[in-house]
């Protein structure tokens, strides 16, 4: 067993075929267990129903997908392009810092490529999410209540290194409190 960091992800790598299944069981488990009270139930499960194993295993085949790992998969996002497709964490480590390093991972890979925006569609649970990491509204919201949303990238530190920079003072804090004294 490997040590993990504060926010308790061991290792983001990148989606390999036969990840499908575990991807596609995250993305259930988060879509059902977290997006409740601002989506229906019965709108989550048609959420659910629009994208199988043969969807994710295009994506992994066609786009960026990277998985957080800590022994098993705990989340996962794709980037097309310039845009962040999917992301998705399992409701057990949500609110854990998985979703903010996948998405650090995307906006670097994002930027790398060239890019000077990130783009997505961000839905009613994942809103607040995405306004407090910088991104905008860039329309009125689509017929299925999801949010076109952009975030400008300027020449500053990048999203890994701002991430590392909150695992390091993260720790830290972790170090002070667990000191005698």
């Amino acid at each position: 067993m490997s040590r993990s960091n504060p926010v308790g992800v061991t290792l983001i790598r990148r989606a390999h075929p036969g990840d499908e299944e575990a991807l596609g069981a995250i993305r259930r488990s988060s879509i059902l267990g977290l997006s409740a009270p601002r989506v229906p139930a019965d709108e989550a499960e048609r959420w659910v129903g629009g994208a199988g194993a043969a969807r994710i295993a295009r994506a992994i085949r066609e786009h960026s997908v990277w998985v957080a790992v800590q022994e098993t998969a705990i989340g996962w996002i794709e980037v097309d392009q310039n845009r962040v497709t999917a992301l998705y964490v399992a409701p057990e480590f949500s609110r854990r810092g998985v979703g903010s390093g996948l998405l650090c991972m995307a906006e670097t890979s994002i930027q790398r490529a060239g890019h000077a925006t990130a783009r997505l569609l961000g839905s009613r649970n994942a809103l607040d999410f995405y306004l407090h990491r910088g991104y905008l509204r860039s329309g009125p919201a689509l017929s299925d209540g999801s949010h076109p949303m952009t975030k400008h990238f300027t020449r500053r530190r990048s999203p890994a290194a701002r991430y590392l920079g909150f695992l390091r003072q993260a720790l830290s804090s972790a170090k002070e409190q667990t000191s005698p004294g």
